[in-house]
This record gives structure tokens, C-alpha cells and sequence, in this order.
């Protein structure tokens, strides 16, 4: 998987926008903002992918959406080309594509743990490493999220046991 994935964030849209999200462009990463009782408003409730499906159809299927005690906001994250990309062929860019955006979810998902995603929560494995861009209107997402930092931190620390830290000054 060639790396970096750049994600081009807009947003954000109100929930009545949702239906509107049937472009020839309108695949990627989505976002959903909203309240939530411990954290407050404008919080992350979940990430998620629309790969098959257009975004207004993913959105759609989510039929909590409409139950929140507040609403909600979609933050809309596409796939960009660098400008130097290698040319790929139709079925070339189409497995780049399935590939960067399985592993752009999964690092959104486990870097921001949102309330009401169930995978990828606690701990997300990679084969290699993954570095997503998050550039636009990207809401609280860090500007750059890279797998590594969380491979070098779960090596390095793991748990809570101070026997297993070394600091230089020891």
C-alpha cells in the first residue's frame, strides 16, 4: 500500500443534507459530529466508510442519526492523488483505492476512538505503515495520523508497568 493517503475533509453538513451525496465523487471517509453526554457537543460519535456505496447511501443506513437527543453534523473525507503519483491502471488504482481506504478507517477509528464505533477501538494491527493526511476542514482530526507512533508506543510501553520503562537518565 503506498503511503501517504491523503484525505481531503469538507463539512461540515447538516443531517438534511445527507440525500445530496450522490456525485460521481461522493465515496471516501465520513465523520459524524454531534453531542454526546460525557464529552459535549461537536464530539466524534463515528467513522466510518461509504466504499461501495455512495455517501448518501451509507449515511443513510444509519438510522440513529435521526434519534439523537441533538443534531448532528457529517464531515466528508475523499481520496486524493498526489500530483507526482505513478500512473495506475484502472485495476491497479481501483485496489489502491480499496486498500487506502480500509486502512485510512482503521487509523481514523483507532487514533480517535469514537463513542459509537465498535471495531478497530482498542488495538489495529498493520501490515506496514500507514500515514493518512487529513487536510481541509478536518474537525479535531490531527493534521497527520501515522501508525507507527501507536506500533512504537504499544512496543514501548504497553502497560502501566514502570519496570518495563527506560529513560535515558537511568
Amino acid at each position: 500500500m503506498p503511503s501517504p493517503i491523503l484525505l481531503h475533509w469538507s463539512g461540515p453538513y447538516p443531517e438534511s443534507e445527507i440525500p445530496t451525496f450522490t456525485k460521481a465523487h461522493d465515496y471516501g471517509i465520513y465523520m459524524i459530529v454531534g453531542y454526546h453526554i460525557t464529552n459535549g457537543p461537536e464530539t466524534v460519535l463515528y467513522i466510518g466508510k461509504a466504499q461501495d456505496q455512495k455517501f448518501a447511501t451509507r449515511l443513510g443506513q444509519h438510522g440513529w442519526l435521526s434519534k439523537e437527543s441533538m443534531p448532528v453534523s457529517v464531515y466528508l473525507g475523499r481520496i486524493c492523488k498526489q500530483k507526482e503519483a505513478p500512473i495506475l491502471n484502472k485495476q491497479e488504482e481501483e485496489q489502491f483505492w480499496s486498500e487506502a481506504i480500509s486502512e485510512a478507517e482503521r487509523l481514523l477509528i483507532f487514533s480517535m476512538s469514537p463513542h459509537y464505533n465498535s471495531s478497530n477501538i482498542y488495538w489495529a494491527s498493520f501490515e506496514q505503515q500507514v500515514v493518512v493526511y487529513n487536510l481541509g476542514r478536518r474537525h479535531r482530526l490531527a493534521p497527520v495520523l501515522d501508525s507507527e507512533f501507536w506500533h512504537i508506543q504499544n512496543q514501548t510501553f504497553g502497560t502501566d508497568d514502570e519496570n518495563k520503562y527506560k529513560y535515558l537518565s537511568e
